[in-house]
């Protein structure tokens, strides 16, 4: 899975408002509908490496701010005002605001649909106006008049549904904590299936929080070799590891599930994330949890 795509899966699962289409009308057994997208998307280069993407999708405005391995998510509804449908327009309350056309250059791009139906249209130019940006603790700016872009749209579809709910077997450990307005988690999983690379470790962090009308998602991940999570116990139910992975983060974390008592999660784990500083990883007010596929020890979900 690519790094844009899993850090997308990280956003949605982690804010289920964020770019969320509404539900379709449900589709017959055996089939699922889905849904027509319009969005319209410009990328430009931010300051200390970070690139800046801001995109309209459906009712939702994101502006992202990633480098290679760290990204920080800002969402807003967007305000109904009268546009071509193409343009941009948003302000995220004391950081900035975006206020873009489009220009389109002639090129245009369709691509098969999922399920036989329309094909998908994407038209590529150029958004021109003003982007203004700071981030929190200045980790990155943009000052432009636009940059280069595409819009996209594709067609509701009836598709048969021929997916499998099979997981990707493999270990993981999670450490979660909530607080009002704010939710905190690490993540960290190996598979054990030759398919998916079983001598790697993927680690992700990701705090999400409400402020001033704006959904804010900062998450970090990074990968490393299996050693990274050690596991101690059963094969088929491990009840402690030690986990060390490699920069943005720093430190290392122990989870431990003595028999009859709460499971420990203890360490200097902490990470750099974008707009947050450092922000440690471990301590009393997180829940953490070790598994083998669905067998697991600690915090029950």
């Amino acid at each position: 899975m690519s790094r844009r795509w899993l850090t997308r899966l990280i956003v949605l699962s982690g804010a289920t408002t964020l770019l969320a289409v509404p539900p379709s009308a449900a589709a017959k057994p055996g089939y699922f509908v889905w849904p027509a997208v319009r969005e319209s998307q410009v990328s430009v280069k931010g300051t200390n490496g970070f690139d800046v993407t801001i995109a309209r999708t459906a009712g939702w405005i994101e502006l992202t701010a990633s480098n290679s391995s760290t990204a920080a998510h800002y969402v807003i509804r967007r305000r109904r005002r009268p546009s071509t449908g193409d343009e941009i327009h948003a302000t995220f309350p004391g950081l900035g605001r975006v206020s873009l056309r489009f220009r389109p250059s002639g090129k245009v791009k369709r691509e098969p649909s999922f399920c036989g139906g329309r094909a998908s249209i994407q038209r590529f130019g150029a958004f021109r106006g003003v982007i203004r940006f700071k981030g929190e603790l200045g980790f990155t700016r943009v000052v432009s008049s636009g940059g280069r872009g595409h819009t996209y749209r594709s067609f509701r579809e009836v598709c048969k549904d021929s997916s499998e709910s099979t997981p990707v077997p493999g270990y993981s450990l999670e450490a979660v904590a909530q607080s009002r307005g704010q939710a905190l988690g690490f993540f960290a999983f190996r598979s054990i299936e030759e398919w998916f690379n079983d001598d790697e470790v993927t680690f992700i962090a990701l705090i999400r929080e409400k402020r001033r009308g704006m959904v804010i998602v900062r998450n970090a991940i990074a990968r490393a070799s299996r050693s990274g999570l050690a596991l101690a116990g059963p094969r088929n139910r491990p009840d402690s590891a030690t986990v060390a992975p490699p920069a943005p983060f720093s430190g290392t974390a122990s989870f431990n599930a003595p028999p009859g008592a709460p499971a420990e999660w203890t360490g200097d784990l902490a990470v750099e994330l974008p707009g947050a500083g450092t922000v440690p990883l471990t301590g009393p007010s997180f829940e953490p949890r070790l598994c083998m596929n669905r067998r697991c020890v600690g915090h029950p979900r």
